[in-house]
């Protein structure tokens, strides 16, 4: 007498009726759907629609009705054939719950479109700064949150949540650094339960409140902890999703510092992805009663299986060793490690250096310092020819990076070379022109990297750095440095010759810059000159800021206009001090697993080899990270430090430890060593095959056992797929189905 009970739409199916038979199933599949089998005789065809087509169905198995329940989704197709002995046979195919969520879009409540972006970058247009610094569970928490996906979920009968209601919101308060408190700010309706109460971002951690509810309304906010650290009021996320969701996700603390987001039209596929971009030893699986559960491969429960044992059901594994993409040390390297160094040309009081860190440099020409000074006068940078920057007229282009120019200027000379963006050159730029060809860009601009020289109303030859669209364009406009002069008040060294190599363009985040009197005034990506001056020479200072270039090449700072003009009305006023805030790179940003040094895993323990794998995150640009992005890192590794084994093991009977996830398999021998004692393979699937007779049914359960973690990323985790010979362990008597399953 079978033990299985079938039930289509909440209805029991009385199996010796119908003529109906439950096949197979495969109750759990990590990272997929779980799948029901089941056929009946038809004897003959009938019009459609198929009764069951479409419809809810579940498995369960006991001594009576209705058991425990193994499988619950929806009849999702059929297949018919034909049999002489009985006439048609209908096989159906049934998909597990997780296959609902399948039609489910994500939503984004702000947007109402089908992405929801996190942590995004502070200068990215949809930024939303209530959404940064969020963990990845707080991430898909405020997404399982929301009310489009909550009503669609729950429509499904995916969430459990644990309560209708919606609508509810909280502001934190801030107390120094502490969540002092969570006022109301939406009361929401519908809550019979009280919902979870999160706070997510805000640069701390530990704060935790709960919600009291009454009469189907958010009434107030109890703290149970304050929190420590929070530099902006955290986010308050209000959840009815169940506490089994909620404390898996709390498990998630990876905070990723680049844009986590969901998109598309599977919701529990874009999750799935997003967590484990972060989290790879991670999970998304549906239970049979809609709970949605992250498991951690890590923490399954190990079962010692013995070979030849008290339990004979077990049958012989087959097993695979694949140590091709497996790494015993992981360095994850970020952007630049970026410093905030200030230099200035009079040394900082008590320092006991007689250096600032820079020293003027305005000699050109042969003229040093202190004669460039003496000779220069304003007029040598405000005078407009190209002496102070600026030529044009007219032009052929012998090729597509050759430009032949001819003043309108016809007094104008060049030496070779002078245009160039050597230290030694004006760093010119032309912009050429097109008046005479239709369709055609009429306007192209390029750096000159050589140039001929040219004698009074004749043409030089300038070389451009990059390609021209055409050969066609006949006049031009040339910008350059100017020569006489154009360098003093304006050029300073760096004497420090590490610090001068090392200089860098813009800070990877803003930067606080202060002020000469000590206090922060405001924070800057791009490096920020002061020129300062007091007619004593002594505090205080008036101050005014300075646009600057910075020449790691040649280690010098020039400032976009002459520093004695900055004070004074236009009379040369020398300052009394000038000082650059400068970003100076000092290698990349970097953190190693396993965190102490050396190698770690089965492949260096068990196989005695030791290879690096090297992950770049360009978005990580904050030293203050490194103990987050370590976390990342020990997630990482824990992916791929250990030998993959896979493969599969039969078990003649019903394994009913095995049927839910969450369980692990190490095997041993009966009074021998497999090697296996110890690998603890996480149960990826278990596949059982229903077999029917007249003494009841003999099933014989296929655990697919595998600790290969999710990929990282297409390039970064990519395995091929292992294949081979079916796995099988034959046929047994009563059984005529192999066992297992091909090699993958």
């Amino acid at each position: 007498m079978s033990n299985d009970y079938l039930t289509i739409n909440g209805s029991q199916i009385n199996l010796v009726t119908y003529e109906c038979t439950i096949d197979c199933c495969t109750p759990f599949v990590l990272g997929g759907n779980s799948e029901l089998g089941f056929s009946r005789v038809l004897g003959k065809l009938t019009a459609l629609p198929d009764p069951w087509s479409g419809q809810s169905c579940s498995w369960s198995n006991g001594s009576s009705y209705p058991g425990t329940t193994y499988f619950v989704g929806d009849v999702v197709g059929y297949s018919d054939h034909y049999q002489q002995e009985v006439g048609w046979v209908r096989e159906y195919r049934a998909l597990g719950l997780r296959n609902r969520a399948d039609y489910i879009p994500v939503t984004d409540s702000n947007t109402l479109s089908d992405t929801a972006s996190f942590n995004l970058p502070a200068d990215d247009l949809y930024m939303i700064e209530s959404r940064e610094g969020r963990t990845v569970g707080q991430c898909v928490l405020d997404l399982l949150s929301m009310y489009q996906n909550v009503t669609a979920l729950s429509a499904a009968g995916i969430g459990n949540f644990t309560s209708a209601g919606s609508g509810g919101a909280g502001t934190a308060i801030l107390t120094g650094t502490t969540v002092s408190s969570v006022t109301v700010a939406e009361s929401g309706l519908g809550y019979t339960v009280a919902p979870k109460v999160v706070l997510a971002g805000g640069g701390g951690s530990g704060a935790s409140y709960t919600a009291t509810v009454s009469g189907g309304l958010i009434t107030g906010f109890t703290k149970i902890l304050a929190g420590t650290g929070y530099t902006t009021p955290p986010t308050v996320i209000i959840s009815t999703l169940p506490s089994v969701t909620v404390n898996d996700l709390a498990a998630l603390d990876v905070i990723p510092p680049f844009r986590i987001t969901f998109a598309g039209e599977r919701i529990m596929q874009s999750i799935e992805s997003a967590v484990q971009s972060c989290h790879p030893n991670h999970w998304v699986y549906v239970d049979i009663i809609g709970n949605i559960r992250f498991l951690d491969q890590r923490l399954f429960t190990n079962n010692t299986v013995t070979l030849g044992g008290s339990d004979v059901r077990w049958m012989m594994p087959s097993l695979h060793r694949d140590l091709s993409d497996c790494y015993s040390q992981l360095i994850v390297r970020g952007d630049l490690d970026v410093s905030g160094v200030t230099l200035a040309v009079k040394p900082y009081p008590g320092s006991g250096s007689s250096d600032g860190g820079l020293q003027e440099d305005f000699g050109y020409s042969g003229l040093s310092n202190s004669a460039a000074i003496a000779s220069w006068v304003p007029s040598d940078f405000q005078t407009f020819n190209l002496q102070s920057g600026q030529d044009q007229g007219s032009c052929t282009c012998p090729s597509t990076t050759d430009v032949r120019i001819t003043s309108t200027n016809t007094r104008l000379t060049l030496t070779a070379n002078q245009l160039d963006q050597t230290d030694t050159g004006q760093h010119a730029i032309i912009t050429v022109y097109s008046d005479t060809v239709t369709n055609l860009q009429q306007m192209f601009s390029a750096r000159v990297t050589a140039n001929t020289a040219m004698t009074a109303g004749g043409t030089s030859d300038l070389t451009l750095d990059r390609a021209l669209p055409s050969t066609a364009y006949n006049g031009y406009r040339l910008y350059a440095l100017s020569t006489a002069g154009n360098v003093v008040w304006r050029r300073y060294k760096v004497t420090n010759s590490f610090i001068a190599a090392q200089m860098q363009q813009f800070f990877p985040y803003p930067f606080a810059f202060r002020n000469s009197d000590g206090t922060a005034a405001t924070l800057t990506t791009s490096p920020v000159c002061t020129v300062y001056w007091s007619s004593s020479g002594s505090p205080p200072y008036n101050q005014s800021a300075i646009g600057v270039q910075i020449d790691p090449i040649s280690g010098t700072i020039t400032t976009v206009t002459p520093t004695s003009l900055v004070y004074g009305g236009g009379v040369v006023t020398p300052p009394t001090d000038v000082q650059v805030f400068l970003p100076v790179a000092n290698g990349s940003l970097s953190v190693q697993a396993p965190s102490g040094g050396g190698y770690a895993g089965t492949l260096y323990t068990v196989e005695g080899i030791s290879r690096t794998k090297t992950v770049t995150v360009r978005d990580w640009r904050d030293y203050s990270l490194n103990t987050n992005m370590q976390t990342f890192a020990n997630e990482l590794f824990d992916s791929i430090c250990d030998v993959i084994v896979e493969g599969t093991i039969g078990y003649l009977g019903l394994a009913t430890t095995y049927i839910a996830p969450g369980q692990a398999v190490s095997i041993t021998g009966n009074g021998y060593t497999t090697g296996w004692e110890s690998v603890a393979l996480p149960v990826a699937s278990l596949d059982i095959q229903f077999n029917p007779g007249p003494q009841g049914t003999s099933y014989v359960s296929t655990l697919h056992l595998s600790n290969r973690k999710q990929r990282y990323s297409g390039d970064v985790f990519l395995r091929p797929a292992v294949t081979g010979q079916q796995l099988g362990l034959g046929s047994s008597p009563g059984f005529t189905t192999p066992l297992g399953g091909a090699l993958g």
